[in-house]
């Protein structure tokens, strides 16, 4: 413990000189279509199916997204690009550079600790640093199916950020008290163990072909001590992290939520190399927004505590602190309860866009429901006396709002509601023709905002309504299909006024798009009627 901390300046910066070499290292594979019957040609390696892959590093990743963006957002500011066509691609490098924020973050961090000295608030910011960035490296190594130890730069770039969390943790206890330090460092011990048991178990279910029995038996031991860990974390981090920290991750988390939820539903579907990341990122903020309402809620009642406690003493210095207690008291509750409101608004859209689809039902609340059981447990331990008794309360109301939610989504006839959208739309277009006297040429001229402010069709994400309008005439519709699965993609007119000069078949240009957006399906253009 004393070398650690006496030598901190040096492993700081041996950490900084091997990140950046992880960082050189191959992160993910280009991959190209290669029968299995064929071999791979160097430097190409084998992957699942019908794939190979040339290791690419993560310096390509980090320039690639990054020029994307600003060729986007370059083009949207200029004229060049138009939100509408561009907007879904704008926002995803959007959440790609949000990603790699968290995992360069713990660079300048650590830089910092080394440049400006220690400092708690620094170490504190540290180690949260580097704690996003072992999940983020964990959730970008868990997009493959096996482990690829050619990819050596993310494996080693998640060995260092649990090493570094392990250091920085010792440190920061150290420089308190010498029981603490030896408390600590029993709790790390126990945090490389398990880690180490999870990794083993991992190379079991996917390298090595093991008994059923025994992946069972070792999957249950790996999720007790997992469990087990994170609730601890969990209690931890609530009892010595100040509410600041708690405020600024609802504040980014609250900026995730506002993504549409329906956007998943692209990602899951598509084809691109890092979508799968996107997928899990995206599928894991309203559960991550469960955990951090419970940890405001935390805070909350401290506040609120103190509140009390300063109003019987009296005094006018009191009296200030009973306010600016009062204050924050409010502010995290309520960003709690908009965290609460956000992610449950979120997993309703999912919930209807999942009923697109091969429908998954219920089971898209297995990590939310863990989520809520996890935060509500954490707060029975964190909680003194009775108070405990809101993580009960917090795990169950949370729980069953979600299933109250997520039932009332799988009622709802998304065939039904892509027609009482139409209607808004089209009552839209008459509003626009009893203003200006003659009707829009395309939609965007009833907003300047419209792919925001009017819905969209609930059947195929993606898809937008199929218009042809004129100065006496319009035509509405959308694209149909019967079934999820059906390649027949239907035309169908919601409503006319007017006669079109031109008859060419409805959604011609919509059922194009649809093609080019995902050429592996085979969809077929079909006519209302046909």
């Amino acid at each position: 413990m004393s070398w650690i901390n006496k030598h901190k300046r040096v492993w700081r910066v041996a950490i900084l000189v091997l990140l950046l070499v992880a960082i050189m290292g191959p992160w993910t594979f280009d991959r190209i279509y290669v029968p299995s019957e064929y071999p791979c040609s160097a430097p190409n390696i084998r992957l699942e199916g019908d794939f190979c892959g040339t290791p690419m590093s993560g310096i390509w990743i980090f320039s690639w997204i990054i020029g994307g963006f600003i060729n986007t957002g370059v083009g949207l500011v200029t004229g060049a690009t138009v939100f509408a066509d561009r907007g879904g691609e704008f926002l995803r490098e959007f959440l790609f550079i949000m990603v790699l924020l968290l995992l360069v973050l713990p660079f300048f961090s650590t830089l910092l600790l080394i440049v400006r000295g220690d400092r708690r608030r620094r170490q504190m910011f540290n180690v949260a640093a580097w704690d996003l960035a072992a999940g983020a490296g964990l959730l970008g190594a868990s997009g493959f199916s096996r482990p690829h130890w050619a990819l050596w730069g993310i494996w080693l770039y998640i060995g260092l950020a649990v090493s570094a969390l392990v250091l920085e943790v010792l440190t920061l206890a150290a420089e308190r008290r010498p029981r603490q330090g030896k408390r600590a460092m029993r709790m790390m011990v126990s945090f490389l163990f398990a880690l180490i048991v999870l990794l083993i178990a991992y190379g079991l279910f996917t390298g090595w072909g093991m008994p059923n029995a025994l992946i069972i038996a070792a999957t249950l031991f790996v999720l007790v001590i997992a469990c087990w860990l994170f609730v601890s974390a969990l209690a931890l981090a609530a009892r010595r992290m100040s509410a600041r920290v708690w405020i600024y991750a609802g504040l980014f988390i609250l900026a995730g939520l506002v993504f549409p939820t329906s956007m998943l539903v692209e990602y899951c579907s598509g084809r691109q190399q890092f979508e799968p990341l996107l997928a899990i990122t995206l599928f894991l903020i309203p559960s991550i927004a469960l955990v951090i309402a419970a940890l405001l809620l935390y805070s909350g009642l401290n506040f609120y505590k103190e509140w009390q406690n300063v109003g019987a003493v009296g005094g006018w210095g009191s009296q200030a602190q009973r306010k600016h207690a009062g204050r924050a008291a409010a502010v995290v509750l309520v960003l709690g309860a908009l965290l609460l409101a956000k992610a449950l608004h979120n997993l309703y859209w999912f919930m209807v866009w999942d009923t697109t689809y091969d429908s998954l039902g219920y089971l898209c609340l297995v990590v939310p429901v863990l989520a809520a059981l996890f935060s509500g447990a954490t707060l029975s331990i964190a909680l003194p006396g009775r108070t405990n008794l809101a993580g009960y309360l917090y795990s169950l109301l949370i729980s069953a709002l979600m299933v109250a939610v997520s039932a009332r989504a799988q009622s709802v006839d998304f065939r039904q509601l892509t027609e009482e959208r139409a209607g808004r739309v089209s009552q839209a277009i008459e509003t626009y023709y009893a203003r200006e006297g003659r009707y829009p040429r395309t939609l965007r001229q009833l907003t300047p905002w419209y792919s925001l402010s009017l819905p969209g069709p609930v059947i195929i994400y993606g898809q937008d309504w199929c218009y042809d309008g004129g100065d006496d005439y319009y035509r509405l519709g959308y694209v149909y299909r019967e079934h999820w699965s059906d390649p027949r993609l239907i035309g169908r007119i919601y409503k006319t006024k007017g006669e079109a000069p031109d008859l060419y078949r409805m959604c011609e240009e919509e059922v194009v798009a649809l093609q080019k957006r995902h050429p592996d399906y085979p969809y077929e253009y079909w006519m209302d009627g046909e």
